[in-house]
Formats: structure tokens, sequence, C-alpha cells
């Protein structure tokens, strides 16, 4: 008989939770008589570095998570992110999209300078291009040397350790101590390992570089996709961009698991060499690690959730739903689970997962020397270089989204080219630490950290050739793959091979030997190239041959010769054409070249200074110093486009001027730190910090200094915006109806002189109260500025009204919204949204109920009628309805609409150097903690942060301010982050209620983080702009046990708020009534907060046990997060008010899922272990928590390894 439980994912989890803590107090006595006396025995000794870390996650007085050297070997290490697994409340960003780099986020907080990582004290993170998600932040990391990971979830002051808003994360690296054996002088340690569930990469486009396009076989190529045109702004200027590569499909070829692939061993394989010594002055260590890992398969179980979900805004949703309105459409077709991708129609279950591979060398040097006084001098060296695939978002996505609204017909992943980074860090330390002396414990280092990567990741073309041969590209199409090229339009093969070049061959290598570009030919190609535009350019250039000069008068004349979209072009387009197919004819070059590379240069040196001063037993102060210089060169390729058609254009050019650009910075800081302890249960920290920042953006500097029409200050706009414009209707008063009255019997309209000066004197009242000239014509042109209203609650145009019975509205244009620092100031509006629902009973004299005031934008007024839209956001666009309050005066239109208040600059201002930035801030921080009992403890601490911004947001903020047919603004510094944060916790340690227990500890925290200013992406423009604030709140559980043959760790995370709050922001959306909420769950549609949204709640469970005199150990992990909920998402498209969230770069939703790993170590000896591991035990096909590409993690996946200790 079947049972009726259901084993819940969370209920497995409880469930073994439970029973291995009744396991390990299964023998415990309980009759405390039946226990033997022993004699007291005293043992002296010192806790190992993971023995402290494990218990500073009780004990100490910040929350945090830690994991040693031993758990990281425990599990394979898919991609870098995933060593944070095991982690309580820590996940990674992007984890697939990047297999070499970790993007830790902390209670829902990410971001470069909130989340600090550093690396045996250095720091390298850096800005990276993500296409439609703007820039984000990458560690460039292998996890292969790390010897322990300690995360501080909130801001503190803890010496060593580089804190931000967020938290802390410190990585270290192995010490000589690791490698050599107790009571040895030297030790040599060879540590191998192999997994399964890969297969090697074998399409990476990195292999064609460099190889004339013609000559590839048996995967060929056509270079007659999307091309690179001139630039627009500065016209033809030499070389094109490069014309995209067309490979043949077999080049997207993919494999499934199946059969041997979990045993095949061969594509995953590590090696990692240790050798370490020490003599009584001197230790030192050398270690060099090499892991190559090919594809990844997805997993298998569970794909069905990926699988027809809504597509989002899909036309295909909306027309099943003719009699609905738009916003009923909406909520159908625009729906939190249309965010939920059907990821399994491109990754199918089981398929290899293109761009998931990595090769990984690791060099890394120490020595340490000490020195007579408790003196310690440090060098160390680190090499690394990192190669691994990526995966582009927005390809990914614009591939996805043909494959769910085709279903029919199957699509393969993109190849790309793999990243490639060679990072080299160099550090020295010093240490002081005298005997008996209380006042010097000094600590010192300074390093240096430098990065170069070079990435494929701007969005244009990732191959592509700068001429294309058109005559082999069609015989290609007609001979090799059997049908008509596109540019044949409808041309047979049959006819195109009559006058085709290559036309006579048969066979490839045929062709390959009529191909060579000899001078002859060349000559030949241009004289026929002349002769066949002679008639062209004898009547508009007056002659035929070489290049034309192209002036700006030429922008003026347009000719008869139309481009690729059917527009009449210009004599300047039409020379730019003729320019660029010379050029392609003179110079041809067939080589393949990268066409989306991005080559990044970051270099960081700093240093870092503590003291600690022991005043008294009880009192000790900290003082310390930090100073970092950051210098960043970024270089792009761009393909420049004139041609609407050119996305590869576009999206280069995005990257060029949106991605991360060329600049530096310089913080340092100062803390003090008071630890006091005045009884043996009380204990009280409390310091302060103070930072100093200035930024330059070099790049924007060095491209006006050159007059580089795309950095101008406004990119060709002549003014910026100031404010906005936000009319009005009023119930009339009765100096408006007299007054109008008035002109209306003095206007004539006859006056050739103007009206009289009775007319003149009111219609300057007139303007002072409203904003505009009294329009005394009863036509359309001047209705929009009254109406009346019957008493039924209709509105009729003014001529249509009834004086009588009617009442009166007219237009006010006098509330302006200022607008600082890019956004508005919602505080200056004047009729507030709980105005316009103000009554007012029998005005001007006329019986009835009326709305005192009525949104302008809400009226329109069309011949014979006028109508409100109440429902319908008067901005769905957030841009007003009219680009210049100016030019509506001017001309008399649309005076009702919002329109933008302007200021003009003048040529000085376009070429204006940028400003350097400055800031500083102070940041206290308290902490106290109270022991209620020996085993109970209370904690509470109350820290300040600040952070400043990072390089990418300084030139983002600092730049063209018009990069995506935005608004210009002034231009503006940002101000620093402050974060405010709370913990309230209580700590139980165990272990001595249970005589089998080694250890036995829980923590329960409840924790608040606000950050103010929190730096952030404009959902209008993918701009910088600062939030007014983000809130984080939740309550984690940690706890561990251990009896020796039994132990197990378990811990939760619930989250209770992530919201971001902005007045300015929330208001650009809905003018007048202001419906969309002030504060956001995660926040608003493109921004990075809202893309790291974590999972509502989040449980992980370690088990294990021990056998053999702990020689062989056995092991299980539970990962369990819950689904992505998108609630606030959902009630504002029920609202109407989805152009929140109606941005691309949106991020997706994921289902729950509950990962289970296992592992199992034997110790033979005292030199060898062995290593087994699967991860993903269950085969589940799943997406991993804030993804920004729809990627599915790998399958399940067998590991043995085998470590030696000399």
């Amino acid at each position: 008989m079947m049972s009726g439980f259901s084993p819940k994912p969370k209920t497995i989890i409880l469930s073994l939770a439970g029973a291995f803590g009744a396991l390990a107090f299964a023998d415990t006595p309980n009759n405390t008589e039946q226990q033997k006396e022993l004699n007291t025995i005293v043992v002296h000794g010192k806790r190992s570095a993971d023995q402290k870390g494990a218990d500073d996650v009780y004990y100490k007085n910040v929350s945090n998570a830690y994991v040693g050297k031993e758990y990281l070997e425990r599990y394979r290490v898919q991609s870098a992110g995933d060593v944070l697994k095991g982690l309580n409340g820590v996940y990674n960003m992007n984890t697939r999209t990047a297999g070499g780099a970790i993007t830790p986020n902390i209670r829902g907080i990410t971001g470069k300078g909130r989340i600090p990582v550093t690396i045996d004290g250095t720091e390298q993170t850096i800005d990276v291009w993500m296409n439609n998600y703007g820039v984000g932040d990458r560690n460039y990391l292998d996890p292969a040397l790390f010897r322990s990971i300690a995360v501080e979830k909130s801001p503190a002051l803890t010496r060593g350790v580089k804190s931000g808003v967020g938290g802390a994360m410190s990585i270290r690296t192995i010490e000589p101590s690791d490698i050599i054996p107790e009571g040895r002088n030297w030790g040599i340690e060879v540590k191998t390992e192999f997994s399964g569930n890969t297969v090697a990469q074998k399409n990476d486009l990195r292999q064609f570089l460099g190889r004339d396009y013609r000559t590839l076989s048996p995967i060929g190529a056509t270079a007659d996709g999307v091309s690179g045109m001139p630039d627009v702004l500065t016209g033809y200027t030499g070389k094109p961009s490069p014309t995209a590569l067309l490979l043949d499909e077999g080049i997207a070829d993919t494999k499934f698991s199946g059969g041997k692939s979990h045993t095949n061993f061969k594509d995953d394989r590590q090696l990692m060499l240790s050798a370490a010594f020490k003599t009584d002055i001197t230790d030192g260590l050398a270690a060099y690690s090499h892991r190559q890992k090919g594809n990844y398969y997805a997993g298998k179980r569970g794909y069905q959730s990926y699988l027809n979900n809504p597509i989002y805004g899909a036309d295909a949703c909306y027309d099943q739903y003719p009699d609905k309105s738009w916003r009923e459409k909406d909520i159908l077709c625009k729906s939190s689970a249309s965010l939920v991708p059907n990821m399994a129609v491109l990754f199918r279950p089981g398929e290899e997962i293109m761009n998931s591979h990595t090769d990984t060398k690791i060099l890394l040097l120490k020595n340490n020397w000490y020195l007579p006084d408790n003196q310690k001098i440090s060098l160390q060296y680190m090499d690394n270089k990192i190669g691994f695939g990526e995966i582009n978002p927005l390809i990914t996505a614009w591939i996805l989204g043909f494959a769910e609204q085709s279903l029919n017909e199957p699509v393969q992943q993109a190849p790309g080219i793999g990243t490639k980074i060679d990072s080299k860090t160099y550090k020295i330390g010093y240490e002081w630490k005298p005997q008996n002396n209380k006042w010097i414990d000094l600590q010192a280092d300074m390093w240096r950290v430098k990065t170069d990567s070079n990435r494929h990741q701007s969005g244009g073309p990732v191959v592509g050739v700068i001429t294309s041969d058109f005559d082999y590209d069609l015989w290609y199409w007609c001979n090799i793959r059997k049908k008509p090229s596109p540019n044949l339009r409808g041309e047979s093969c049959e006819s195109a091979m009559t006058w085709n070049a290559y036309g006579s061959a048969r066979t490839h290598e045929e062709v390959l030997r009529m191909i060579e570009d000899t001078p002859d030919k060349i000559a030949r190609k241009l004289a026929e190239y002349d002769e066949n535009n002679r008639a062209i350019t004898d009547r508009w250039m007056g002659h035929t041959g070489g290049y034309y000069t192209i002036t700006p008068a030429d922008k003026n004349v347009l000719t008869d010769q139309t481009n690729q979209i059917g527009k009449m072009m210009n004599l300047a387009e039409l020379k730019q054409k003729l320019n660029q197919e010379r050029y392609y004819i003179e110079h041809p070059d067939r080589i393949i070249v990268p066409g989306a590379r991005q080559r990044t240069d970051v270099v960081r040196n700093g240093f870092n200074l503590s003291n600690r001063l022991r005043l008294s037993d009880k009192l000790s102060l900290t003082l310390a110093a930090d100073y970092q210089r950051e210098t960043l060169e970024e270089r792009t390729d761009t393909a420049d486009s004139n041609d609407l058609m050119n996305t590869f254009g576009v999206l280069t050019r995005m990257a060029a001027l949106g991605g991360p650009q060329s600049a530096k910075k310089r913080e340092w800081g100062a803390n003090l730190v008071f630890d006091w302890k005045p009884t043996s249960r009380l204990n009280i920290q409390a310091g302060v910090r103070y930072q100093n920042y200035k930024g330059n953006n070099i790049e924007l500097a060095r491209q006006r200094a050159a007059r580089n029409p795309w950095y101008q200050y406004g990119l060709g706009s002549d003014s910026y915006v100031t404010g906005l414009m936000m009319p009005y209707y009023e119930l009339a008063d009765e100096e408006d109806i007299a007054n109008q009255k008035r002109m209306l019997q003095l206007y004539d309209p006859d006056r050739a002189d103007g009206q009289v000066a009775e007319y003149q004197d009111l219609n300057r009242r007139f303007k002072e109260k409203n904003g505009y000239d009294f329009d005394p014509h009863d036509t359309l042109v001047g209705q929009d500025t009254r109406f009346y209203a019957k008493s039924d609650g209709n509105f009729v145009q003014y001529a249509d009204g009834n004086k009588n019975t009617d009442v009166l509205y007219v237009l006010r244009r006098k509330q302006i919204i200022p607008m600082n620092a890019g956004k508005f100031d919602p505080g200056k509006v004047q009729i507030t949204p709980e105005m316009y629902r103000e009554r007012v009973n029998n005005p001007q004299g006329k019986s009835g109920s009326y709305r005192r005031y009525i949104p302008g934008s809400h009226i329109y007024i069309t011949p014979g009628s006028v109508r409100e839209e109440m429902e319908r956001m008067a901005n769905e666009n957030q841009i007003p309805s009219k680009e210049d309050n100016n030019q509506a005066l001017e001309f008399n239109s649309d005076l009702n609409r919002t329109a933008w208040i302007r200021h003009q600059f003048g040529e000085a201002d376009r070429w204006r150097m940028p400003q350097e930035q400055r800031a500083h801030s102070w940041s206290p921080m308290l902490a106290v903690s109270y022991d209620l009992a020996d085993n109970h403890r209370l904690f509470a601490r109350y820290a300040r942060m600040s952070r400043f911004p990072s390089l990418y947001e300084l030139t983002a903020a600092t730049g063209s301010g018009g990069l995506y047919g935005s608004e210009t603004v002034a231009e503006y510094s940002l101000k620093p982050e402050k974060s405010t944060n709370w913990e309230v916790g209580y700590n139980f340690n165990f272990a001595p209620h249970f005589a089998k227990l080694r250890q036995g500890d829980l923590r329960l925290t409840y924790y608040s983080n606000k950050i103010k200013n929190q730096i952030d992406t404009s959902n209008e423009d993918g701009g910088m702009i600062q939030y007014d604030k983000a809130v984080s709140k939740g309550v984690e559980l940690q706890s561990r046990l251990d009896s020796g043959r039994f132990f197990a760790s378990f811990g939760g995370t619930y989250r209770l708020k992530h919201m971001v709050c902005d007045k300015g922001i929330a208001f650009k959306f809905d003018y007048y009534l202001q419906r969309v909420p002030e504060c956001l769950e995660g926040g608003f549609g493109l921004s990075r907060f809202f893309q790291s949204l974590q999972p509502k709640y989040s449980l992980t469970l370690d088990v294990g046990t021990r056998f053999f005199n702990e020689k062989l150990e056995l092991g299980m992990r539970a990962i369990h997060h819950s689904k992505a909920e998108r609630r606030n998402y959902d009630k504002l498209i029920a609202d109407g008010a989805g152009q929140v969230y109606a941005r691309n770069g949106k991020p997706y939703g994921w289902h729950a899922a509950t990962l289970l790993d296992a592992y199992a170590r034997y110790r033979i000896g005292k030199h060898i272990d062995l290593n087994f591991s699967v991860t993903n035990l269950a085969n589940r096909y799943y997406l991993d928590p804030m993804s920004s590409t729809p990627v599915p993690g790998p399958g399940r996946t067998i590991t043995f390894g085998i470590k030696g200790r000399f």
C-alpha cells in the first residue's frame, strides 16, 4: 500500500537534520551517576585557522560564514562561482555566464565595492560589459589554491578585512604549513582530479582567426552577414568595420549525455603540485595548478518546468484575446510567469552547453622570513592565466526568443570566442609583534594587481572580415549549401553562375586555385567598378575614379539613389557608399578577425597598515589605514554604422560608450577601533572609519580633447533638461471668468497694430497666472486651454458648452517639477494626487459636485469630443508629450501636454572637460555582546559604511547624457552610498549539555541593511543615477553539531524585505496620480538591485559520518531555494504600471530546486587520500537564481581524485 507521505525537498532536508541530530545524541548517557570519574587533564593547544574560522561563525560580533580547505576539497567546482555553495545567505551572480569568475551576492546586495573580494588582502575586481544587462563586476579566480573563504555579511571594522556597505569576502590561499607534514621541515603535495559529464570544447571560434575565410573546410563560411558601415557622425574614416561571417550550421553541433558521458573523465582533469620548506628563519611555498574542463552536459529531471511558460509580451499571446483591453492582455501576457524562460527549447535536457569550458593555470610563490624580535617579512607572487567560455546574455535572449516562437524550427546555441584573463599579483608584507610590548602589534602590506582581459562580448559579430568576396559567397551558397544566396534576390543559381568569377568551378579545391587577389586582378576590378558607376559618378560628382571628399553641404543634396531599405540617399551618403566600395576593392582583406573584442587592463596598487595597542587587560585600541589606486584602460573594437538595420554596429557602439571606459580613482581610509571587555560577560566594540575618494574620467577627457563627436556633451543636442512642465486644469474662479469674458469683448482680429491697452493688461495678468497667452479663438487651436463640464460628469468643447448650466475649466501651466542629478524632485509638485480627488459643490453658481483639478495630459480633445483617460498613465514611455516647452508656447500647440523645460548650452559646454570627482565620509560602528550564561550569548551591532562610485559608475555619470536616446541632463557628481546596518542575535552552545558532542552551536540573527543614495542603473536609458534608498531585512539560522562519528550543519535564510525606494523614479512613471509605489520589491526594472533579488528563503544542510578511526568520511549536502517571487511585479502589471519593468534586461525567473551532492574521502596511511564525489546527484535540470543568461546548470557529475603528501 502506498504511503500518503509526500517527500517534499524541504521536508527531506528538515527530516535529515533531525535524524542526524538524533543519531548524534543517541548514545548520550542519561544517568550521570553511571559515568566514571576521570582525572582532570589540562591540554594546552592552539586552534587551527580552520577551527577558528568555523568558531567565528557562532561567536564573532558580526554575522559571518566560513569554509576551510577540507570543505573546499569535498565537492567539485564546475564554475568558479560554485565555490560559494554551502555559505548560508551567500549566492553567486551569473554563475553560468562566465565559468571563471566570482560575483558574490550577500543578503541580496552585490556590486563592486559593496562586497569587496580580497585574495590574501589584495583586490582585483573589475567591471565588465554585459550588453543589455549593463555592467557587472567580476573577480577572476580559480579556487584550486584556496585554503579558506571567510564572509562577513554586514559592514565591520575587522582588522585585516576590507569591508563594504554589504559586507566582505576574504579569500586566503594555501600556506607552507598546509603542505609540510607535522614534524617535518619540507613537504610535497600532489593532487589530481578527474570528472565526467563533460565533452571537449570543439566550437570555439578562435580557431578560425587569422585565416582567409574562403579556405575554411569542412566547416565553411560566407562573409555576407550583417556589416559595419562608415561612422554616422564622422563620415568615411578609412578601414570599415568587419562584416559578420555566416558559418555553416555544423559549427554549432552539440552532443548529448548518455552512455559513457558520465564516465568520460578525459575532458575534465586537474593537476596541482605544491612544494614547501621551512627552517628556523624562513619558509617557502611553490604551487602550480592546471585544470582543463570541457563543456558540461545539462541535467534531465525537471526540464518540463522550463517549457511552455508564457512568452513575455508575445504577439501570439495578445492575438488570442482580441476582445480584451490592453491592461487585461498585459496581465495575461506579461505576468511573472512569463519571466521564467523556456530555456529547454534551446538548451535541451542532457545537451552539451556550449561555451561552458574553462582552462586555468595558476602559479603561486610565497616566502616568509622570520627575523629577531618577532618580526616577519612576507613575499608573494601569484600568476593567474584563466581561459573560459562566455555565454552572451543578449545573443542568447535573441536566439531563445526566436526558438520560443518557432517551436517547429530547431535552433542551435551560439558559438563564440573564449575569454582570456592574465592576472598577476605582487605582495610584500611586514609584521612586528615584540614580546611583552603592549604598544606594538604591527601589520603592513604593499601590493599590486595587474589584470589584462580579452573578452569577445561587445555585442558585435564574433568573427568577421573587412572585405568580403561577393562572387565566392554566391558560389558557396549555390554549390556547397545547395540553395541560392539571399543576395541573389530571386535570381537562380544557374543564372548567377554564368557571370560569377568562380562559376566554372565545381569543387572547393578548384575555387581555392582561383582566389588569388593579384594586383592585376585588383586593377581590372577597379576599372570595371568605375565603368559600371560612371553614369552615377559623372552626374553627381562630375568625375569618375578615386575617393570623393565629403563636405557639410553634401548632406543637403538629395540624390536619386536608394540605400538598402529603399530610402533616398543624400550626396554625403552616396559618397560614403562609393568610397567604401572602392576601399573594399583596393584593399581586399579576407582574413578572419574578431568583431566583438574588448580589451581591458586594470591596475591596482595599494597598501594596508594597522597596529593594535593593548591599553589594559580589558581594553585595546586598533589603528589602521589603507590606500588604493585603481586605473582602468578599456579598448573596444567597434563596428560603426549609419544603417538602421545594422544591429551589430549599434551594439558595439553601445559597448564603447556605455560600457566601462578608461578612468582612474584613488581611495584611502583610516580606522580607529576600541575593544573593551569591562566584565567577563560583557564585550563592547566601538570604532569609526574615515574615507576619502577622488576619481577622473580619463577616456572622456581624452576624446573631448580630440573633438570626437561621439563624446561631446549632449551627443549632438544643444540643450539639456532642467525640469518638467506639468499642466493641469482647474475650476475657473470669478477672476478667470470675468477677465476672459472681457478679453473676448475687447478682442479685435482686424487690429494690425495690436490689441488695445486694456486687453494687453488683462492678457499680461492672464499669462502671469496661467503661463501662456490667452487665445480668443473658438477653434481647435485654442480649445485645449479651456472646456466645459456638465453635471453628469461629461466634458464638452468650449464652443459647445452652455455657459448657463456648465462649469468652466481653465488650463494652468505654472507647475514646473525641477530635475536634479538626473531625477525629478516630486517634492515640488504643487497639485498632489490627493488634490485631484477634491470636489467642489455648486461652483460658479451652477448646481452639482465637480472636481477642483483635472490632470492636463489626461484630457484628449478632438473635433466634437473631450474625453479623459484616467486608467492609462499619461507618460507610458516615461517621456513628456512635448520635447520643448518653449516650442509648445511658440506654436500654441498641445498646451495641456507635459513638456521639457530646457536650458541651452553653447560650443564651449559641448567640449567641457569632465570635472574630477571628490568625496569623503565618516562611518561609526558599535557592537555589544553579553553572555546571559556560560553558553548563551546575546549580541547587537550598529554599523555604518560608505561606498564611493566604481570606475564604471564614475564614467557613466560624467558621460554624454544622451547615449540611448534619453534626454540630456546636466552633468552631476555621484554622492557616496551610505549604509546603516542593524543586527540582533542569539548564540547557544549546546555541546556541554551532551557528553558525546565535540561541537554543538546555534546562532539566530535578525538583520536590517539600508543603503542611502544607492548608485544603480536607470530604468530609462541604462545610465547611472542614485536611488533614495535600498532596504534589505531578514532572519538567518546557522547551526552545527559534531559527535565524532556523526556531524552536521544546517543553515537557513528567510528574506523579509528587499526593496528599493525612490520618489523621483516612481514619479516619472505616473506624473499626475503617482500610482507607482515609492518602494518596490526588488527594485525598478533595469536596476541591478532588481536583478540581485535572492530567493525568498534558502536552506543548506550538510551531514556526514566517519568510520575506521576517521580514515573514511562520507557525507552529503542538500541545498534548497524557493522559486522567484514577483508579487510586486504582478500587482503593477494589473494596475497598468507595467512600464516600470518594460525594459530589456529583465531578470529571469526560476523554479524552486533542491540539489543533492555526496562525497567520500578515504585516507590510506599518512600520505594518500582518495576522494570521490557526485554533484547534482538527482541530475536536476535547473536555473541558478539571479542568472542574466537562461542557461541550465550542470547535470550529475562524478569526480574522483587522489592526493598524495610526501
